[in-house]
């Protein structure tokens, strides 16, 4: 779906809503937050990667001033750098739930048959991220997030864990699916849990799950 059919699904007036609420737009002119999420999600919608320079030359491009409502202008991708650096995030988290609540109800209730959940570690330059767990050995340099996402047809919960202890998925993922899952859904993991008193205790809630254990697993 293009980024103009997605636009066309929510509420009118929301991102305007949403901006004053959050006060995004208090020290920007040019960049507003309205403009940094149209940017964003036109990018995702039309190239496979991502970049500064990616948002440089789609925000320069025609379609996208068509689609942001705005004459043809000029901007450097370190301006951008710069706003994505210091735009409120609080914005994007209100619109998240909105979107995630305005589509499900046009994708209907069937999608929350299933709920699945899987985790990532992103690692980077102690230069770039100031958050995060040390690595250890040799990438003292470096230090690293945990990205832990539910979802169905439509993401559900995005969790971003900078503590070590969260390395360990008995920790990280169970505290993501207990968070989101329910009774009516059947929840899927892989095998990162081990933990038979976190079994013990989705069974004890009431939650039906399908997972793997691991192979020296004793029954």
């Amino acid at each position: 779906m293009t980024a103009n059919k997605l636009l066309e699904l929510l509420p009118d007036n929301l991102l305007e809503e949403l901006a004053i609420k959050t006060e995004v737009n208090k020290y920007s002119k040019k960049l507003q937050g309205e403009v940094i999420f149209k940017l964003l999600l036109y990018c995702l919608t039309n190239h496979k990667n991502n970049s500064l320079r990616t948002m440089q030359s789609s925000y320069e491009s025609i379609v996208f001033q068509y689609l942001n409502g705005n004459p043809s202008s000029k901007i450097s991708h370190s301006s951008i750098s710069e706003r994505l650096n210091s735009i409120k995030p609080e914005y994007f988290e209100l619109l998240f739930n909105t979107c995630v609540s305005t589509y499900k109800k046009i994708l209907g209730n069937e999608i929350d048959d299933f709920l699945k959940f899987d985790s990532t570690i992103v690692t980077e330059s102690v230069k770039l991220m100031n958050i995060g767990y040390d690595t250890g050995g040799d990438s003292v340099n470096h230090k690293q997030i945990k990205f832990t996402i539910g979802f169905n047809e439509l993401p559900l919960a995005v969790d971003f864990y900078h503590e070590k202890s969260y390395t360990s998925e008995n920790k990280a993922l169970k505290e993501t699916i207990l968070k989101v899952s329910n009774q009516n859904a059947i929840t899927l993991f892989d095998k990162g849990i081990t933990s038979r008193d976190t079994f013990d205790d989705f069974s004890n809630k009431g939650l039906k799950f399908i997972s793997k254990i691991g192979n020296n697993s004793k029954i």
